[in-house]
């Protein structure tokens, strides 16, 4: 099981919520990947905390459908389910189109400000990991410059889903570059409080990653196949 080196300083929390928040970062951002087998003692172990709170959080990630336990065999990492994506980036970019309309006649120059430093820090990184967190909290500003906290959770929870699946995506220079651009657009009318714009450009940075997604998943099938036949 490829877990890191170290979990890094553990914040005062109950082990519970320790051992959940390390093994759903783990799964989401890397480096477990679908199908990883995972072990309760190498957890505990690494986090210094006992097993029984690592089985707790192994049962809240089953319920969230990012882990898979068979009892007396193993506990592992949930396959991706591939037939969800393309539902789940529909609604993502309407529930995100939303939010960019919604946080527009707010946005100050603070604000954006913290979205430009945020997509210049994107157009420097090249750690796949450290991209998809900027890329979250890039969105992240107008979400809660929104104010509307029942969709910023359902935005929350539907991009903890998509972390797996937007994961290659954020390994590819040429895809990012294309998706850096779209940010571009969105932080554009956004300055402009221009909600409809801001809006339009919101939906079509949702829609083209899910182009670039499903492109680069048929590339690893294909080379999965090429591999296999040779």
């Amino acid at each position: 099981m490829p877990l890191p080196g170290s979990a890094g300083p553990v914040a005062r929390i109950s082990a519970r919520e320790t051992a959940y928040e390390h093994l759903r970062d783990w799964i989401t951002l890397g480096p477990l990947e679908p199908g990883e087998p995972i072990k309760d003692v190498e957890i505990a172990a690494l986090l210094g905390i006992s097993r029984t709170p690592v089985r707790e959080a192994l049962l809240k990630l089953a319920q969230e459908g990012l882990v898979e336990a068979f009892p007396g065999h193993q506990t592992r990492v949930a396959p991706l389910r591939l037939e969800r994506v393309p539902h789940l980036f529909a609604i993502g970019g309407v529930l995100d189109a939303l939010a960019a309309e919604e946080a527009a006649p707010d946005m100050d120059a603070a604000a954006c400000a913290e979205m430009d430093e945020l997509l210049q820090r994107m157009t420097r990184e090249a750690d796949p990991r450290e991209l998809q967190l900027l890329d979250e909290q890039f969105h992240g500003v107008y979400y809660t410059v929104a104010g509307n906290a029942p969709l910023l959770k359902l935005l929350e929870d539907l991009s903890l889903e998509l972390r797996r699946f937007d994961r290659e995506g954020f390994r590819s220079p040429e895809i990012m570059l294309a998706a850096n651009d779209e940010h571009r657009a969105i932080l554009a009318a956004l300055r402009r409080r221009d909600g409809q714009a801001a809006a339009a450009a919101a939906r079509i940075n949702w829609s083209q990653s899910w182009d670039r997604i499903a492109q680069a998943q048929s590339a690893l099938l294909a080379g999965d196949r090429g591999g296999a036949s040779r």
